[in-house]
Parts: C-alpha cells; structure tokens; sequence
C-alpha cells in the first residue's frame, strides 16, 4: 500500500514528518503527525487506499513501456 497516497485521500494535504518509502505499517506508526486532524488508523489508511481508483494507484506508463 502506497502510504502517502493513502494518507492524501483520506486527508488532503496532512502536515507529517517522516518516511513513507517503506509502505509499512512499521513506517506510518513512525510518522511524525503534525495536523490538526487526529491522525488516521492503520485500518482505515487501508480502507481508504482500497477505494482509490486503480489508474490513480498505477497510472500508465506515458512512454509506454514497461
């Protein structure tokens, strides 16, 4: 799961400090969260990335290889 990508969906522009590269669980819990907004679950950073659309977790390739 593509972490910062989850993070957006759920909450657009979220002000954290800290690696994402991982996608890990261990990863988002070693957030810094610095919002104002309480900072999500790990279960509902899964729910949200489930409801991205595929083509905005995988967009084509626009030189078309692979």
């Amino acid at each position: 799961m593509d972490i910062a990508l989850a993070i957006e969906a759920l909450l657009p522009k979220a002000e954290y400090f800290g690696s994402t590269t991982g996608n890990q669980k261990a990863d988002f819990d070693n957030l810094v969260w610095n919002d104002l907004r309480e900072k999500p679950s790990w279960k509902e950073l899964e729910t949200a990335y489930k409801q991205i659309p595929e083509e905005i977790k995988n967009p084509p390739n626009p030189s078309g290889n692979e």
